[in-house]
């Protein structure tokens, strides 16, 4: 083996600057992790709701390795902690070290556990310390280089063919020895594991392992590429969920934590940071005027979901957000709209409820606008966003960009708003063979400093139905097959056909449905 003669890098939150740090981690690397982090954690925030919070501040530190491809033309070793800025802002501290190619990784991953702790130790003194970059920088150049496994015949047969799918190995201790034990044993398993397979060389592995945390056991994982960002709830609460990857687990009987001190983490947080709405991605509500369905898919051919939704009949408001792809961070402009929104308490009469709407996106624009000033040099961070409330015998909608609202009423469909793209569709009550193009974005909140709202105010009838989507439906499904659809089903079977029809078609982008029908109109 071959001592790596370098120092790791970092990336990420730390308590005592109130933006992101780096250093020494190539542009390729922070790219895709950073893309890979805010995806995971904004669908983390969705599946654990009220809970994220805790389970963020407790989590474990992990460990892991990426082989070439992943994050750039190198390899990649290193750990994940949970962390916050200044302002209470909640990010992961990363330390990662580039690694050369032609080097074994089970190996590299398995033999370098005192190379690990003596990170986790500096990412932990960082933390409790209060260390600034330099300070941590500091540390870094202290610690030891990890040992450099080549990659040899005697280990090409632990090296495994993954094209026939994803495919995913879990193993968990059930009971804890001492830390380096216990992870002996864990990559002293996931070894025997592999050599289970049919194995050859190639790229895409990562191999992930923690000592646990409060409500974590330890643990072992490799995969295929980077995990999916809608198991990353399981990273942080070690319930992994086998959606998505073809996911063997095993229990290895016999846990010490490294724990994250929470009451560090904690600080002195901003609630707008971390109050996330206990959005999931398939929800059914149902109130004494309205019934909604709603859905929302990644689609089969984008990384990260960048669609959020609100599906609140209680208060007569539904909204689908769509997060700009192309642009920075299009996931957080769309959830921040949806968090906004949630957060109001609406008036009975609609055109307060109006007036609370514009206000708010108002704000949530001019926020994106100065996330993208300071953080994304001034690069477009934004969102289209359609809104539909509903009281009495009224309802209004306001929209930006191309998301679209239809109203079906008497079996016949209509759209409602028009797209504000550089070459509008037609009305959007034709028929025939044509789909959605993809057009410019004239209005978005975030794009400029004015947010524009279209805004129009209905009369209701009992038993009309209303479908909010972004643009991922309408580029796979036609005008006719969504009237089709309403007219044949229910609102929730409605919602399932929509979605799986889009995914039967390869989606290409996100894909997001809110159904909502009238049951009786009230003065």
């Amino acid at each position: 083996m071959k001592p790596i003669d370098s120092i790791p890098g970092f990336y990420g939150k730390l308590p005592a600057v109130g933006d992101f740090v780096s250093r020494r981690l190539s542009r390729d690397f922070i790219g895709t992790w950073d893309h890979w982090l805010q995806c995971s954690l904004t669908a983390s925030r969705e599946t654990l709701g009220q809970l994220w919070l805790t389970r963020y501040l407790n989590g474990p530190l992990w460990r892991f390795a990426l082989s070439p491809g992943i994050a750039g033309d190198f390899g990649w070793i290193g750990i994940l902690m949970p962390s916050v800025d200044r302002v209470g802002r909640y990010f992961p501290l990363t330390l990662a070290l580039a690694v050369p190619d032609h080097i074994h990784y089970p190996t590299l991953f398995a033999s370098n556990n005192a190379w690990y702790e003596s990170l986790e130790s500096v990412a932990l003194t960082a933390l409790e310390d209060n260390l600034d970059p330099k300070d941590l920088d500091d540390l870094l150049k202290q610690v030891n280089s990890p040992a450099l496994p080549a990659l040899n015949e005697a280990h090409a047969n632990l090296l495994i063919n993954l094209d026939s799918g994803k495919k995913a190995i879990y193993i968990e201790s059930s009971h804890a020895e001492s830390d380096e034990d216990t992870m002996m044993h864990l990559n002293t398993e996931l070894l025997e594991a592999l050599r289970g397979e049919e194995l050859e060389s190639m790229t895409g592995q990562t191999f992930w392992g923690t000592l646990g945390a409060e409500h974590t056991k330890p643990f072992i994982l490799f995969c295929q590429g980077l995990p999916p960002v809608h198991a990353f709830s399981g990273f942080l609460n070690g319930e992994l969920s086998a959606r998505g990857w073809n996911l063997e687990k095993n229990t290895l009987i016999y846990q010490q934590n490294t724990v994250v001190d929470s009451s560090i983490l904690r600080g002195e947080p901003n609630p707008d940071q971390f109050e996330m709405p206990a959005i999931v991605e398939e929800s059914r509500h149902m109130t004494g005027q309205w019934q909604s369905h709603s859905r929302t898919d990644i689609g089969k051919r984008r990384k990260c979901n960048e669609d959020a939704l609100l599906d609140k009949p209680e208060a007569g408001m539904w909204v689908v957000a769509d997060g700009m792809g192309g642009h920075q961070a299009g996931d957080v402009a769309s959830q921040m709209i949806i968090n906004t929104l949630n957060s109001l308490n609406l008036d009975s009469d609609l055109s307060e409820s109006i007036r609370q709407v514009r206000q708010s996106l108002k704000q949530v624009n001019d926020d994106l606008r100065d996330l993208a000033d300071s953080r994304f040099n001034h690069q477009i961070v934004g969102s289209t966003v359609v809104v539909m409330l509903g009281s009495g015998r009224q309802a209004a909608f306001l929209w930006a960009g191309d998301s679209r609202l239809y109203q079906l009423r008497a079996g016949r469909l209509r759209q409602l708003t028009v797209d504000h793209t550089d070459d509008p569709d037609d009305d959007g009550n034709g028929y025939g063979e044509s789909l959605k193009k993809n057009n410019v974005i004239t209005r978005a909140v975030g794009a400029h400093d004015e947010l524009l709202l279209d805004c129009e105010t209905i009369e209701i009838h009992e038993g009309d139905v209303y479908l909010l989507s972004s643009d991922g439906l309408d580029k796979e499904v036609r005008f006719d097959e969504i009237e089709k659809t309403l007219t044949l089903y229910n609102i929730s079977a409605s919602v399932d056909q929509l979605v799986d029809l889009a995914l039967d078609r390869n989606a290409r982008d996100n894909v997001s449905v809110i159904i909502v029908k009238v049951l009786n109109v009230n003065d």
